[in-house]
């Protein structure tokens, strides 16, 4: 029965493997600098692509937005004949996800910004960071960089001179502001701001907030990079209705001339 088992999992693996040519997707390339994609197991993807790491540590590059099916994630007794067991390679281990390890039997997606998630097998891909195509950059967007959830209002954009360029915060209370403006001349539009249904966000002109969305545990700011002569201004901006206290920062691609030659 074992035999069965761990046959019928790699006809599903070939099949799969089939679909995925179909729709995209290929096993990764060995890594000899040609390509320009995030690391995938032992090979890497093109540009735009995710990579789908199984539980063997088999990677698979995929278009954004599919799954990772988890076909070599078989369970102990399945797979004992075939040297996999739904971990990595130390028993009772998951495999590395970027920074992390996951928990045995689970897959791994890494997004285009090189971020691992990992997830039980039939994850869906995070597009974070990807181009529309390999060659195309993504839309400074929450549906262009992959960021999901609610999307808030960020009011007009103030100049806040008394704060430098490089004074990147977000402010959650009165006592925030007094301590980013200790000589009191804050815009009085952050001044006065609500924190009990506000946050106000200090950032720079260059790059510039293009979105904040909460996704449910924190918010997310996707900043873009312009081509232009004047030296950035600290800004500051107005994110109605959150109470949220932890900020991501999403950096979107340059779409700008490269080089930049404004004067």
């Amino acid at each position: 029965m074992d035999r069965i088992q761990a046959a019928s999992a790699e006809s599903g693996w070939t099949l799969w493997m089939a679909v995925l040519f179909l729709l995209g997707g290929t096993r990764c390339a060995k890594d000899d600098n040609s390509l320009t994609g995030v690391q995938c197991g032992t090979g890497r993807c093109a540009r735009g692509q995710v990579c789908c790491v199984d539980c063997d540590g088999t990677g698979t590059c995929l278009a954004p937005g599919n799954s990772c099916p988890g076909l070599r994630c078989l369970p102990r007794d399945a797979g004992a004949d075939r040297g996999y067991d739904g971990g990595g390679a130390d028993s009772g281990t998951g495999i590395r996800c970027d920074d992390t390890v996951c928990q045995a039997g689970m897959v791994c997606c890494i997004a285009c910004d090189g971020r691992g998630t990992c997830g039980a097998p039939g994850l869906v891909c995070p597009a974070t960071g990807c181009g529309v195509d390999a060659g195309n950059p993504a839309a400074c967007t929450p549906e262009g960089q992959g960021v999901h959830g609610t999307t808030l209002t960020v009011n007009e954009r103030y100049l806040a001179a008394n704060c430098l360029p490089s004074t990147r915060r977000l402010l959650t209370s009165a006592e925030d502001v007094r301590d980013a403006f200790p000589a009191g001349n804050a815009p009085p539009e952050v001044q006065n701001a609500d924190f009990t249904r506000d946050r106000v966000l200090l950032w720079s002109s260059n790059p510039r907030i293009e979105f904040v969305v909460d996704d449910g545990q924190e918010l997310v700011a996707g900043e873009e990079m312009f081509c232009q002569g004047a030296a950035p201004w600290c800004m500051a901006h107005i994110i109605q209705g959150t109470t949220r206290n932890t900020l991501r920062m999403v950096e979107c691609p340059y779409k700008g001339p490269n080089p930049c030659l404004a004067p």
